[in-house]
């Protein structure tokens, strides 16, 4: 609901319309917003009301879904039963019971809805015997990091009672992206609060020491001093070190540059082909035939060492909360044809290799971004009868919403593929060995011009 009022750009819906278009009855709706309302989400950023039971107005201060998430999560009883079974702070249920003001039976049904979840993340929950929650050390220490992180965010809010903090000055994390730096901090902070109630990490497929996925020394030394600090045993610490770098790869350590460097069959290890490094081959292979693009050396080895982060990763957490179908139907919306052939190409993957199916999102992602960086620059000429400066924001506006690389110019060249322009003139006349293709918009474009425009840009470089 908080959504689509957001994404609406009047400011006052009648309440018959709004629920007409989430598909509820007015009553249902007049429920939600009153209960949004009692929420007191006025930090969030978006305020709803209803005016003479008729008609629904909001406003927009800094809004932030992310925002009303985490309060939210934070807020929910089954956030706080977590975080007290995390620090070993949860004694029984009557006195959780008596600590919220629920009762017992109420207790239970929220306690069954966790099991669902907690199931999903191949756990269990039983609170009356330790341990409480059972499995392997690896999912329980990935189901904490997307809870703390869907609560949490970027901010170290987590930290505050907590005596497993990591300094911010701590020279391993100083040169990674203040994003990836958080992600490693919150990552340290779960590890060790864990280990310091004595969950070591459970046993995991090695994953093989390719000397281009290794961590910097510095900043596995970290990690590794703080396990001898307490402790951890040779073999602990082999465990407890490949879960780092595993982990540290599924959240994005390397960036593309780094990965577009490591070249997987060029390994110590390479002789094995193990299996992962062979669905990566049959992937790729598929992929330039399917879409007719021949990769670079760069561009082959990028998709290469994302496709084996992303097997590695599912291998080992197979379920993840993170939600992207908002965006795969703003995809859906935006770039039907791109979206055609994710499907269509994902069919054919499903008839060869069924085992090494990769998400929508991701397919999708690959697709758009590998295929366009893959094919040589479109040529697009831009001039108009308006000024300098206008004509700057038309091109702008045009690589704003390009799907794939352009060069813009303001002469028709050989290379030239596409002409837009408000002026009509015979292209023929000013360059008669080329053929390109023109669109005409209005001196000041509309949002449809430019959507003409990219239409006809991805279908020049298909």
């Amino acid at each position: 609901m908080a959504q689509f009022i957001y994404e609406r750009k009047n400011k006052e819906l009648s309440l018959k319309e709004l629920a007409s278009e989430l598909e509820i009855s007015s009553k249902m709706l007049t429920e939600s917003i009153y209960e949004y309302q009692t929420l007191n989400l006025e930090q969030c950023g978006l305020l709803i009301n209803i005016i003479d039971k008729q008609v629904v107005t909001y406003q927009i201060n800094n809004f932030s879904f992310n925002k009303m998430k985490q309060v939210l999560i934070k807020r929910s009883l089954n956030f706080k039963l977590c975080q007290k079974i995390f620090t070993g702070e949860f004694t029984n249920v009557l006195d959780f019971s008596e600590e919220h003001y629920i009762s017992i039976a109420s207790m239970y049904r929220h306690v069954k809805d966790l099991k669902k979840i907690f199931k999903k993340y191949r756990l269990t929950l039983n609170l009356s015997q330790e341990p409480m929650i059972k499995g392997q050390e690896y999912h329980i220490r990935h189901f904490y990091f997307e809870l703390f992180f869907g609560a949490y965010g970027l901010t170290e809010d987590y930290l505050e009672q907590s005596p497993w903090q990591v300094d911010s000055q701590e020279e391993s994390l100083l040169d990674t992206a203040f994003p990836i730096r958080q992600k490693i901090r919150l990552l340290y902070y779960i590890s060790f609060s864990r280990l310091s109630q004595n969950y070591y990490m459970s046993e995991m497929t090695f994953l093989k020491p390719y000397k281009a996925f290794m961590l910097e020394e510095k900043f596995m030394g970290f990690y590794a001093n703080q396990l001898r600090k307490i402790g951890a045993s040779e073999k602990q610490m082999t465990k407890e070190l490949n879960f780092l770098l595993i982990y540290t790869l599924k959240i994005g350590l390397f960036d593309n540059k780094k990965l577009a460097q490591i070249d997987l069959h060029a390994s110590e290890n390479s002789q094995e082909r193990n299996e992962k490094i062979s669905w990566v081959h049959h992937w790729v292979e598929l992929f330039s035939d399917f879409f007719a693009v021949k990769l670079s050396l760069e561009l082959h080895l990028l998709l290469s060492a994302n496709l084996y982060i992303y097997f590695i990763s599912k291998e080992f957490f197979p379920y993840s909360v993170v939600d992207f179908n908002d965006v795969l139907l703003k995809y859906q919306k935006d770039n039907p044809y791109i979206w055609d052939k994710t499907l269509l190409f994902k069919n054919q993957l499903k008839q060869q290799y069924p085992q090494i199916i990769i998400s929508d999102y991701l397919t999708h992602y690959y697709i758009r971004e590998i295929v366009s960086l893959s094919r040589e620059e479109l040529e697009v000429c831009v001039f108009s009868s308006c000024s300098h400066s206008q004509n700057r924001i038309i091109e702008r506006e045009i690589k704003k919403r390009a799907l794939v690389q352009i060069i813009i110019t303001r002469k028709i060249t050989e290379k030239t593929r596409l002409i837009v322009s408000d002026l009509d003139f015979d292209v023929a006349s000013i360059n008669s060995t080329n053929k390109p293709e023109r669109v005409f918009i209005q001196t000041i474009p509309s949002e449809s011009d430019y959507q003409l425009i990219t239409k006809k840009i991805l279908k020049l470089s298909q």
